[in-house]
């Protein structure tokens, strides 16, 4: 046995001397392995000089996970999300696989270690060996539902998740795993409320899960509320904060859509005629037409003594179309207003500090997730666009007669309307961090 860890370890090549540390303590960490007592493992690897190898920190990862230690366990993932610490995890657990054939945690590191990789097919068969040595491995249960939220077989998704809560209901990630396919699904908000909240019981400080609640109360019109939400999920786990940031750009785009218009590389003339169908879809009392009228004059503000006109000529045909056209300008100037609230928040957390890892080292943002992240000219041509969206706005609320009795308008049934049609914006994110928007790749490709 201690022959198996030392030679496993020297695959991976952590460059580690073995020879004058105590012969317990790679056994004692292979043994707690295979009897998967996770409390043990983390004693172990604490012992154990080799412990800060890439293959040891994946350990220590799904050991963190297994007992409820959520942050940790994700920003120790996320600092491990690059290629070149995944082929080195996938090395060792193709060894130890190799070396346990018949132990369930041997394929549950195997599959692991190809999800990471985005090779679902061959993930879904170590899985599958896993769960046939030990049908009831929550731990591979949970991370098989992951991959098939990632093959968009949410129904098998959702039983591998119940399935795994069931057979150990004091593991917190099974439930927020639960709560981000609600999110990634689009539905049902109360389940993935629900969801979110069991694991925050099981796991009080649980970075990710206060993250998806927060988000749910966002997407459900309760900014203020999901505000706090996210904010305790910035303080509870520094890792996070790029990540919400992130997400928080995303629901800022998301509240845009009704009324955004395509407007990159229009002339004048292009966007005028688009404002004239704008126009049109006004008459027929299209709800959004008001909001994405506004988005065009913003962005060609030679069209604002038109728009103008148009709105105030229009709000005098009927009572009717004058509460029309008042809630139409009051609706967008109150999401542009939450908007911009949303990715003032967000850049707080950027500045705040609220990016480095929690669990020692800092954190390596520049793997898979990090590349993404180009934040600071998204702020600031985002803070742009809502500047100039809010004056005209607000102008408009002053200057037409039917937006001035509507100031602080409400666009919750809007909002809503939107999430009972399974319009979500894409917020998904699991513990383990595989990538869910990921395409396959080719089995051994790497």
């Amino acid at each position: 046995m201690l022959r198996t860890i030392s030679t496993l370890l020297l695959l991976a090549t952590i460059g580690a001397q073995l020879g004058a540390q105590s012969k317990t303590e790679p056994a004692l960490l292979e043994t707690a392995l295979l009897q998967e007592d996770w409390p043990a493992v983390l004693e172990a690897l604490q012992a154990f000089p080799a412990s800060d190898s890439t293959p040891m920190a994946f350990v220590k990862a799904h050991a963190l996970l297994a007992t409820n230690r959520n942050n940790e366990s994700f920003c120790l993932f996320l600092n491990l999300d690059n290629d070149e610490d995944e082929q080195r995890w996938k090395e060792w657990t193709l060894a130890f696989a190799a070396a346990h054939p018949k132990h369930a945690v041997a394929h549950y590191f195997l599959g692991d270690a190809w999800a990471r990789q985005s090779d679902w097919n061959l993930a879904l068969k170590a899985f599958a060996q896993s769960i046939e040595m030990s049908p009831n491995h929550h731990l591979t249960l949970n991370a098989r539902g992951v991959v098939f939220a990632a093959l968009r077989d949410y129904d098998r998704a959702l039983v591998d998740f119940e399935h795994a809560a069931s057979l150990r209901p004091t593991f917190a990630d099974a439930f927020a795993s639960r709560g981000s396919l609600f999110l990634q699904r689009s539905g049902p908000a109360a389940g993935a409320q629900k969801a979110f909240q069991r694991a925050l019981r099981l796991s009080p400080d649980f970075g990710l899960a206060l993250m998806g609640d927060g988000f749910v109360e966002t997407i459900r019109d309760d900014w203020e509320q999901g505000k706090k939400k996210v904010e305790a999920a910035a303080l509870k786990s520094g890792c996070i904060g790029l990540l919400i940031a992130q997400d928080l750009l995303r629901v800022s785009d998301w509240l845009d859509q009704p009324t955004k218009p395509q407007l990159a590389s229009l002339n004048p003339e292009e966007a005028g005629t688009m404002l004239n169908r704008e126009f049109m879809n006004v008459g027929k009392r299209d709800p959004f037409a008001v909001g994405r009228a506004l988005s065009i004059t913003a962005q060609h503000p030679e069209f604002a003594k038109k728009t103008q006109l148009f709105l105030t000529d229009m709000s005098r045909r009927s009572p009717q179309m004058n509460s029309f056209i008042g809630q139409g300008i009051s609706n967008f100037v109150t999401q542009t207003e939450r908007k911009n609230s949303i990715l003032g928040f967000a850049q707080g957390i950027t500045l705040s500090g609220g990016v480095n890892a929690s669990f020692g080292n800092s954190l390596k943002l520049g793997g898979n997730l990090g590349a993404s992240l180009n934040l600071d000219k998204a702020f600031e041509l985002g803070q742009h666009k809502l500047s100039d969206q809010l004056n005209l706005g607000r102008q408009m609320q002053m200057s037409v007669p039917a937006a001035k009795d509507q100031i602080g308008g409400v666009t919750t049934n809007l909002l809503r309307a939107r999430v009972d049609k399974g319009n979500w914006p894409p917020l998904a994110r699991y513990g383990l961090v595989y990538d869910v928007d990921a395409q396959a790749t080719t089995s051994g490709s790497r």
